[in-house]
């Protein structure tokens, strides 16, 4: 019988299986820095890349200890060069370096570790789109970017407080937004 557990981190959620990579999603970000290394790196590896919190060669990792408590896992990290590192119950982030990502399926007490999420702000407002729907997955599995791409969405306040033309003017929304259809405010 396969052990399934779904592990869920600053919004994103990732699926770890017995005998399968607990780093899977880092797994990507290794390719496409190898690919970046040696030029061979297209657009999807650049957004992919772009998509994670990468500081002076190193990439902020969130990783769960086999044991449930951070403090056991944080010296293997350690070990591998994280730097900054901080726990928080069964949770480790940090730096780690790039070139150490390999490595970390060798740890003892790693139940997975995945990149922390990269915060979005174009404008005024929290932007929580990137990792509520998981576009760095369609970066690294698809090499897509969004252009060209129209989204549809479905709101019950759009324009509620008249705030559209705000929003155009922070860049919060593009102002070619198509509204099919709003409802009147009560």
């Amino acid at each position: 019988m396969t052990e399934n557990t779904l592990i869920t981190t600053g919004g994103f959620a990732t699926f770890h299986s017995s005998g399968a990579s607990r780093t899977g999603s880092l797994q990507a970000v290794w390719d496409a820095h190898l690919k970046l290394s040696n030029g061979t790196a297209g657009a999807g590896e650049a957004a992919l890349l772009g998509s994670v919190n990468l500081v002076d060669g190193h990439i902020v990792i969130d990783a769960v200890s086999a044991s449930g408590s951070g403090a056991d896992l944080l010296p293997e990290l350690q070990d591998l060069g994280l730097v900054h590192g901080a726990t928080a119950g069964a949770y480790v982030s940090g730096l780690l370096p790039v070139e150490m990502l390999p490595a970390l399926d060798g740890l003892v007490m790693l139940r997975s570790a995945q990149a922390s999420p990269t915060h979005f702000s174009v404008g005024l407002a929290e932007n929580e789109a990137v990792q509520s729907l998981d576009v760095d997955d369609a970066v690294a599995q698809f090499g897509v970017d969004g252009t060209g791409v129209t989204i549809g969405l479905l709101s019950d306040s759009f324009d509620f407080l008249g705030g559209y033309a705000k929003d155009i003017e922070t860049g919060d929304l593009p102002p070619d937004v198509l509204v099919l259809e709003e409802f009147p405010p009560p």
